[in-house]
């Protein structure tokens, strides 16, 4: 008798497949189906495998609109597999420091800063020079600018070196400063003497010229941060395009030096530049010809031993503004804006170090006329940065609410 033999048989066939997509809130399924089979002892197969919900996937919040008298932003996103949209209400949006004066001015900004400072900076309010320099100096002692009075330092400003518990003043003070009209600004004895009265320890630097001033500014940056990579050169004789430079060269921890636009390469900055050519890479020049002069600059690069400079002017002080800004855009990655007015300098100083801080560019704009007006590349700009926060330097006067509303309503 013969055994009989079990034996299995194979046949292959197609598989077709018909998806249900998830969505960010429904599971999908993919449905698996063979054809028939010519051996009609096998069924039609099919296989049923689910697909999870995708979840939502949200882009980054865009500020829709800022609502100024009441400090806030309205925010959205959207999902970019769906067609839901959020929406947020983000208080303190707008935020203003302003002060009764310029050096009160400055307490509200470091106050908004910090909670504690080992280090503060004190320079003139009186006079651009000192301060503008000292912006990467303080941002590099992580410390707030602090402006002094004519003679003294106020009694708020006192108040605020006392509450940051700082154990350390650096002044910054050229000997010959003079305001906008020539008047003395230097800063006077009597204000060594209130510090002395705080128990802190006191640097002074303070050169008998700006070049000199910026020069020993730019020496003690060198020994808290390191050797400069990059410089900003700008004239002596006005603020507005180096005041856009100030929070870029606080990141970079750049010096800013002064040079005359109708004089040669002055001996002390074109020393200090020698001192620094191996360590340089960038030159910025802020301000067109009339401000750095086509020979001064052919002598910076001379002595620095570079073939060329990135200069930065604008038609007006706005365009220089902007052009800086959108020129550093990868170091000012912060999602704020700060405003200043474009044709003073006291709070915008004080402010370039929060600037730096907060990695948000310095926006300058002024109501010219009573009007409340940008420029395209002004509009453009904004438009572009989208921020979240706006900061004011400076009160209704320096800044006008219409100017804010202005700025607020072309950032989105």
């Amino acid at each position: 008798m013969v055994k009989r033999q079990n034996h299995k048989q194979i046949e292959t066939v197609n598989v077709t497949a018909k998806t249900t997509n998830a969505t960010c809130t429904k599971a999908g399924q993919t449905v698996y189906t063979s054809a028939a089979f010519k051996n009609t002892a096998f069924k039609v197969q099919t296989k049923t495998v689910a697909i999870k919900a995708t979840g939502h996937k949200f882009s980054a919040w865009k500020t829709t609109s800022f609502n100024v008298d009441k400090k806030t932003a309205t925010q959205t996103r959207k999902c970019t597999r769906g067609d839901k949209t959020e929406t947020q209400t983000v208080n303190n949006a707008v935020v203003r420091f302003a002060g009764s004066n310029r050096a009160e001015t400055g307490t509200l900004i470091s106050a908004g800063m910090y909670k504690t400072a080992n280090t503060v900076i004190i320079a003139t309010g009186f006079d651009f020079h000192d301060a503008l320099a000292a912006v990467p100096l303080a941002s590099a002692y992580n410390a707030p600018l602090l402006l002094a009075d004519r003679d003294n330092l106020s009694a708020k400003t006192l108040a605020e070196i006392k509450r940051l518990k700082a154990k350390n003043v650096i002044v910054v003070a050229t000997t010959n400063a003079k305001d906008l009209n020539g008047n003395d600004a230097a800063i006077k004895s009597n204000v060594y003497n209130q510090l002395k009265e705080l128990k802190v320890k006191v640097t002074k630097l303070d050169g008998k010229t700006y070049y000199e001033t910026a020069k020993k500014v730019a020496d003690a940056l060198g020994k808290k941060k390191a050797a400069p990579t990059s410089v900003f050169i700008t004239t002596d004789k006005n603020y507005a395009d180096a005041l856009s430079a100030s929070p870029v060269a606080a990141i970079l921890g750049a010096p800013i030096l002064y040079v005359d636009p109708k004089a040669s390469l002055n001996a002390t900055t074109k020393n200090y530049l020698a001192s620094i050519k191996k360590s340089v890479k960038n030159v910025y020049i802020v301000g067109g010809v009339n401000a750095v002069s086509a020979s001064v600059e052919k002598a910076i690069l001379n002595t620095l031993g570079k073939k060329s400079a990135t200069r930065f002017a604008g038609d007006n002080r706005y365009d220089t503004c902007v052009l800086i800004n959108k020129s550093f855009a990868k170091n000012l990655t912060g999602k704020s804006v700060c405003i200043a007015k474009g044709y003073n300098f006291p709070d915008a100083l004080a402010g370039g170090v929060l600037a730096a801080k907060n990695k948000a560019p310095l926006f300058l704009a002024d109501a010219i006329g009573g009007k409340a007006q940008l420029s395209k590349t002004q509009s453009s700009y904004l438009n572009s940065k989208n921020p979240s926060k706006l900061y004011i330097f400076g009160g209704e006067t320096a800044v006008p609410t219409a100017l804010v509303k202005t700025v607020a309503k072309a950032s989105v």
